[in-house]
């Protein structure tokens, strides 16, 4: 039979208990930062309030509060992170209910962040770069290296998540609704002027709600669309979608205004679906170009072969080894560059070093006018 031994029945503190509670308040409520506001200025609307705030190039908006007489928007020092502990120092702007003016008012707290933590942002410059990739029809990953090689301080996220900015600005939406496919029909259902634009021949849309009790899926001409809203929606009839034939897009031109193009500088346009360079080269580069000693070269050919006029150097933006798109201004010969394998080009658009065995194509093309030229 077991035995028990009886031990001293234990009794907590309720004092003690409630002390320790009052201390971890008052150590929490230490954490919370009192702000001593002071008004700044007082600006007549919104737009120079904001562009204030811009000048400064330091706050980000934090959040929206309501006091009984207007509201208040806070912004916090950008130069920490947003999940981490804030910088002492913050500004607010006051939209009061009954006028239009807008007062800043700003924290009597001095910056307390150090230098040593770094943040990545989008200088105009990164920005143009990541552009210029993006019409070059790079990766996100090919980007991200470019950037790195180029010593552009930013994330593979910040990257992906302004890519999928810049395809919504250039190719609108991802997504598709019912509604935006039917106005895109009827607006597409004239028949334009030019051979070249496509046109809709006939379009039905049929709208089925989740009564109805059929439940074949399926589209007379071998397209369904389902819609994320609640109804069911079943396209009855493909969108008959007429393009220029094979034969129009083979002979097909694309005129280039010259003044596009500053001297210096590497733009691309792009014909029968290609990339084209079109590079204005100054003095020097023709200089240079001019007096290379074409027998070392491994597609051996001078730069007045691949050029009209010495000042417009124009190629396909295809490398002639795997078919990617080099980089302008870039490489060992300051011409065009390929990260894929590592292919240079020199800016006459020969190539001089890497796998690439042949020089970047010359299309055929003729200069309407000084300012002009037409590809194909």
């Amino acid at each position: 039979m077991p035995s028990f031994v009886q031990t001293q029945q234990y009794e907590s503190s309720s004092e003690s208990d409630d002390t320790m509670d009052q201390q971890n308040v008052q150590e929490k409520t230490k954490i919370k930062l009192n702000f001593d506001w002071i008004r700044d200025k007082c600006f007549s609307n919104d737009t120079d309030a904001q562009m204030a705030i811009k000048r400064e190039e330091q706050w980000s908006r934090y959040f929206t509060s309501k006091v009984q007489d207007g509201v208040k928007v806070h912004y916090r020092c950008n130069k920490v992170k947003f999940r981490g502990t804030q910088c002492n120092a913050a500004i607010y702007l006051f939209y009061p209910h009954n006028s239009d003016e807008v007062i800043l008012f700003r924290a009597n707290n001095e910056h307390n962040h150090t230098d040593s933590s770094k943040r990545y942002f989008f200088s105009e410059e990164m920005k143009q770069n990541i552009q210029e990739l993006f019409d070059m029809r790079l990766k996100p990953k090919k980007i991200y290296e470019v950037l790195e090689e180029k010593n552009f301080m930013i994330t593979r996220n910040q990257v992906n998540n302004y890519l999928t900015q810049l395809r919504k600005q250039k190719f609108g939406p991802s997504s598709l609704s019912l509604g935006e496919l039917e106005s895109w029909c009827q607006e597409k259902h004239t028949v334009p002027q030019s051979d070249d634009e496509p046109f809709v021949v006939s379009f039905h849309i049929h709208y089925e709600d989740d009564s109805d009790d059929d439940d074949e899926d399926v589209v007379d001409d071998g397209m369904a669309i389902t819609s994320a809203y609640m109804a069911k929606y079943i396209v009855r009839d493909i969108v008959t979608y007429v393009g220029p034939a094979k034969d129009v897009m083979s002979l097909a031109k694309v005129e280039i205004s010259l003044t596009a193009v500053p001297e210096g500088k590497n733009v691309v346009f792009e014909w029968r679906n290609k990339p084209i360079f079109v590079r204005h080269r100054t003095p020097q580069e023709i200089a240079r170009e001019q007096g290379v000693n074409v027998v070392q070269l491994r597609h051996p050919q001078n730069d007045s072969e691949r050029v009209q006029k010495p000042e417009w150097l124009i190629v396909i933006g295809i490398c002639t080894h795997l078919g990617c798109i080099p980089i302008a201004n870039a490489g060992d010969y300051g011409g065009y560059y390929c990260p894929c394998h590592g292919s240079h080009y020199d800016g006459s658009g020969r190539i001089r070093k890497g796998p690439a065995p042949l020089n970047l194509e010359v299309p055929q093309y003729v200069f309407k006018d000084e300012n002009t030229v037409i590809i194909g």
